[in-house]
């Protein structure tokens, strides 16, 4: 069967392909393998998108859909919204369909670009029965700023001090503002609607990296076993 797909990949028959793969006795494994000598050895990238394509189909007619290799090859075919299609329904779904969907997202922030990431999430986010606005990183805002009030080089060093502070206290204000507001309207949710809202925004906070980084965080603190007082003579 093996010798079949690659054969059928050098001749590029796609459907010799799909079909040696539907009468495999494991289905699964057969995907697997075709999935690795098309990343592997296929250099021709129309060929391969076509080749991938019609993996995505089979790996989501198994009798019990493989949406985590279909989202593999999606970050191939750089398609974001068929991944966060998936992602929504599974989020909608029991509480293994929901994991899945977590699981889906650590790999993601493993394995897929920033731009792919940002894609998936503003999807997700209007999509939440209340809408999650995007928290933008202070550096970027700085930057945005810094970049704006080039042309006001003229302001003293202690005046553009002074005025920076007073926006940045302005903007953690009007961030908790929204914050509590967006508190308010998430307990005035049905239970079902409460629930995707947290599932959506729990999926969200995986797809940022903010949870692996925060496990990271803990695990190195947590088996730091350096002496400080040996780090701070060295220092």
């Amino acid at each position: 069967m093996a010798d079949a797909i690659g054969i059928a990949l050098e001749t590029r028959r796609i459907d010799i392909f799909e079909k040696v793969i539907k009468e495999a006795n494991h289905s699964t494994e057969m995907l697997t393998y075709a999935f690795k000598i098309t990343m592997q050895l296929l250099q021709n990238r129309k060929f391969r998108t076509v080749v991938l394509r019609t993996l995505v189909r089979l790996y989501l007619n198994l009798q019990v859909p493989d949406f985590i290799s279909v989202c593999q090859c999606l970050i191939f075919l750089d398609d974001p919204d068929q991944v966060a299609e998936i992602l929504q329904t599974l989020v909608r779904g029991t509480t293994d369909q929901m994991l899945m969907a977590y699981q889906i997202g650590f790999d993601l922030y493993e394995s897929a670009t920033q731009q792919f990431l940002n894609k998936i999430q503003d999807a997700l986010r209007v999509q939440a029965p209340i809408p999650i606005l995007f928290d933008k990183p202070q550096a970027t805002i700085k930057e945005e700023q810094q970049g704006s009030n080039g042309s006001e080089s003229m302001e003293t060093n202690q005046d553009e001090a002074s005025r920076q502070s007073v926006e940045e206290s302005t903007a953690a204000k009007d961030k908790q503002s929204l914050q509590q507001e967006h508190k308010d309207k998430v307990n005035n949710l049905s239970q079902e609607e409460k629930q995707l809202q947290e599932r959506i925004e729990k999926l969200l906070s995986i797809l940022s990296g903010e949870i692996t980084i925060g496990v990271h965080m803990q695990f190195l603190i947590k088996n730091n076993h350096a002496d400080l007082l040996i780090l701070k003579q060295i220092k």
